[in-house]
């Protein structure tokens, strides 16, 4: 996906940028070039405010990768209910974990 908040800001920085010579001459330009320099600020705030929303999402994704953060034992032993004594797949879950 295209981030145009990013492009935005690039562009009114490169605009405010470029046109800084001229707008020392000209009038309208210098015009332009604080109205760009404003607009850049605006996109340099929604920018950040969006980085921070994809950092937030890019640590549920790295938990999701991680498999040795998710417990894969169980301990049967601590079960309270009598029917998982007998349970199959119980009993073959016992079996693998105690050879």
């Amino acid at each position: 996906m295209l981030d145009f908040n990013r492009l935005r800001l690039e562009n009114y920085a490169y605009f405010e940028e470029a046109s800084r010579g001229v707008a020392r001459r000209v009038r309208v330009v210098a015009f332009f070039r604080s109205a760009a320099a404003e607009a850049k600020e605006g996109a340099l705030l929604v920018y950040i405010q969006q980085q921070l929303e994809y950092a937030k999402m890019w640590k549920l994704l790295e938990f999701s990768q991680v498999p040795s953060q998710i417990p894969n034992r169980v301990d049967l032993d601590s079960l309270d209910s009598a029917s998982h004594n007998t349970c199959g797949d119980c009993l073959e879950l016992r079996r693998r974990q105690s050879g």
